[in-house]
């Protein structure tokens, strides 16, 4: 049986606990549980720059403690603590024991196992926010870092004519299936890669990954971008986003428009006007 080294953070406000989840999504850490007071985050059992992550801790002054746990309590966890997401009445997103949520007008089902995106986290709430007003039916999107397959089952709900998820995972990916199967989209083209393997162009590309990933397919993402397409970029710290304007304009692509909530932001971006 797998088992899961836990690293629990003590945290007083809900800026600290995004700022973790950032730094420890660079340093391996693939699940993350954001309580009011605390931060649960999960790897898999095996070498990691324990000694470096400790060590940024307690520069900053956060109490922790490690353990490790079978990943059967993982799925124990998650279930004590998944609430019911709702987006006005546009959106809402639920686990299987939950009820069903009848007051919006898309409703998703999603068990998350270890990967990432449940609507808990201000990244994909922003992501989910603006795909209201981005995907068109009819449109060819590709969800780029997809996890639990949120995005993209949301995008085919939304009419999507053909919607493409990508992850390096293949236990995400195998998630991500098992989720649009329960939504009823199965026409969902999920594969395993750490690189943009389908050839463009897309109409919308989605993605909720991080900075260093976002800046180093930045070029890939622009080549797989319709030039009318637009690109909705997340997990990106408020801080961040001069150097994202940087590596925007670097792959010939400008931001458009950006939203804030709780110090993460979403970024829409498009090609420059006469770029090449």
């Amino acid at each position: 049986m797998e088992s899961y080294t836990c690293l629990t953070i003590s945290v007083s406000t809900a800026e600290q606990s995004d700022e973790l989840v950032s730094y420890l999504d660079q340093m391996g850490f693939e699940g993350f549980e954001q309580l009011p007071d605390q931060l649960k985050a999960y790897r898999p059992v095996g070498e990691w720059p324990e000694k470096l992550v400790h060590d940024h801790l307690r520069e900053k002054s956060f109490p922790f403690t490690t353990e490790q746990i079978e990943k059967t309590n993982w799925n124990q966890l998650w279930e004590s603590y998944f609430d019911p997401v709702q987006i006005d009445d546009w959106v809402g997103i639920r686990a299987a024991f939950h009820p069903p949520l009848p007051q919006v007008k898309n409703e998703l089902v999603i068990t998350p196992k270890m990967s990432f995106g449940t609507g808990h986290h201000a990244t994909t709430r922003l992501m989910m926010q603006q795909m209201r007003t981005s995907i068109q039916p009819g449109d060819r999107v590709l969800d780029f870092g997809t996890g639990t397959g949120v995005l993209a089952i949301l995008s085919k709900k939304m009419g999507a004519a053909e919607v493409v998820g990508i992850d390096i995972e293949d236990w995400s990916i195998e998630n991500a299936r098992e989720n649009a199967a329960v939504n009823h989209v199965t026409d969902i083209h999920f594969l395993v890669g750490d690189r943009i393997s389908v050839a463009g162009p897309f109409d919308r590309i989605l993605a909720n990954i991080n900075r260093n990933i976002l800046i180093e397919h930045m070029h890939a993402l622009r080549s797989s971008l319709s030039p009318s397409g637009t690109l909705l970029l997340s997990g990106i710290l408020e801080a961040d986003l001069p150097v994202m304007d940087e590596a925007l304009c670097a792959a010939q692509l400008s931001r458009t428009h950006h939203w804030a909530q709780g110090g993460w932001i979403c970024i829409q971006a498009a090609h420059i006007q006469g770029g090449r």
